[in-house]
C-alpha cells in the first residue's frame, strides 16, 4: 500500500505485515494529494509542475515529466493512459508504459479538482468556466 502525505513523502507498507517497505520524498507536501499505481510505478504530482513516477518495488524515481503548471491532486486513469488536469486548465495525457507525454492541451478556467473520465466521457468543474464535458477520443480508451 502506498500513500502520499501532506509534507511531501510517499510511504509503501506491506499489506500483509503492515510493516514499511520505503519511504521517498516526492515534492512539495500538499493538502489533497493521491497517487495512482500501475503494475510497476507509483504516479504522484510534485505540487509544482512535475508528474513523476516511483518504482513500486523500490520507491526509486523512475522517471518524470514536466506539466505546464502545477497538476490537480491525482492523475486519472483512462485506458491504458493517465490524464492530468491543471490548475489553470492544461492537459496532459501521459503513456506510462512507454514514459512519455503523448497529448497536450488546455480547456478554459480554474480547477481545484481532478476530472472526472468515463464511459467516453472527460468532465471538468471550474471555479470560473462551470462544468465541462468533451468526447475522449476511442484511441485513449484502450
Amino acid at each position: 500500500m502506498v500513500a502520499a502525505t501532506e509534507q511531501g513523502w510517499l510511504h509503501c507498507w506491506s499489506l500483509a505485515t503492515g510493516q514499511p517497505l520505503w519511504a521517498v520524498r516526492y515534492g512539495k507536501g500538499l493538502w489533497h494529494q493521491f497517487v495512482q499505481t500501475t503494475e510497476r510505478h507509483v504516479l504522484v504530482l510534485d505540487g509544482k509542475w512535475h508528474l513523476s513516477a516511483f518504482d513500486l518495488q523500490s520507491g526509486e524515481l523512475a522517471w518524470t515529466t514536466r506539466l505546464r503548471s502545477a497538476g490537480c491532486w491525482a492523475p486519472i486513469p483512462c485506458g491504458n493512459h493517465f490524464v492530468v488536469l491543471s490548475r489553470d486548465g492544461h492537459l496532459a495525457v501521459i503513456d506510462p508504459d512507454n514514459q512519455v507525454k503523448v497529448w497536450e492541451g488546455r480547456v478554459p478556467g480554474v480547477y481545484h479538482q481532478p476530472p472526472s473520465i468515463g464511459e467516453g466521457m472527460f468532465l471538468a468543474a471550474s471555479s470560473t468556466a462551470g462544468l465541462l464535458a468533451y468526447r475522449v477520443d476511442p484511441f485513449y480508451e484502450h
